[in-house]
Order: structure tokens, then sequence, then C-alpha cells
């Protein structure tokens, strides 16, 4: 296929479209642009009140937001979070930490603030929820 006949045809699209057009763009998932929280579980991508957020969700990430907004906002014991998300027992020194350093990155993935989180919140004494989960794709 003649290159420049590709390239002209990028460069007409791109016009149409307000110049946002990418071959690569069409292949992504659309994220829904209402208020709230959504997961891409696929591409680990969140979608936050209709903006896509920069950073994609690691896997433990990903399993620590769908395990507790499955949970319909009920609080989530450290115990029950660690076990559904690491499939281990829990060990309260070693899993403290590595829970709140988890739960610390995925705030900051979602754009939540660690100290009036909207949607990742901590119950101290009792564990995590989850608030305004929208759903999820796939």
């Amino acid at each position: 296929m003649n290159v420049y006949l590709v390239l002209y045809c990028v460069t007409i699209i791109s016009r149409g479209s307000g110049g946002s057009f990418s071959p690569i763009a069409g292949r992504e998932r659309h994220m829904p642009d209402q208020d709230g929280l959504y997961i891409d579980k696929r591409s680990r991508q969140v979608c936050v009140d209709g903006q896509l957020q920069p950073q994609k969700l690691s896997t433990y990430e990903c399993k620590l937001l769908l395990f507790l907004a499955s949970r319909n906002g009920e609080v989530c014991s450290r115990a029950e979070t660690v076990s559904a998300v690491y499939g281990t027992a829990y060990e309260t020194r070693t899993d403290d930490s590595r829970l709140d350093a988890l739960v610390s990155h995925a705030r900051r993935k979602i754009g939540d603030d660690p100290h009036s989180p909207r949607f990742l919140q901590t119950i101290y004494g009792a564990g995590h929820q989850v608030l305004d989960y929208k759903g999820n794709k796939r």
C-alpha cells in the first residue's frame, strides 16, 4: 500500500475529528463518561468522573479495588482483603505494611486524596471500603 496515501487519509480523518485521530486510538476501549469510579479489568485502566487516569493499575491494585468494590460499600477487614488480594493467610506486621502500601499506590493512581478519600476509604480499626463505584468493564 502506498505510504503517502495512508498518511493522506490519516490527515483527512484527523481534520474531521478535531485532530485527535490515531490509528491506535480506535483499538482502545471506550470508558464511561459519567461520575464515579469505573475499572476496565482487562486493561487495568481506571476512569474517574469520565476522565481516564494516566497510570494503569498493577495487578494487585486492580484486585484490591475490584474486591472492595464487589462488596458494595461494606467495610472489609484487613484479613479478608489480604486473603482476597494476595491469596495468603493474614500475618499482622508483614501484611499491614504491604496492604498500607498497596492502598496508598491505588489511591494515587485513581487520584484519591489520601487525607480525604472519595473512593478508597480506610475505616480505622475495621478495614477498607470502596464508595461511589459505578461498575467495571469485563
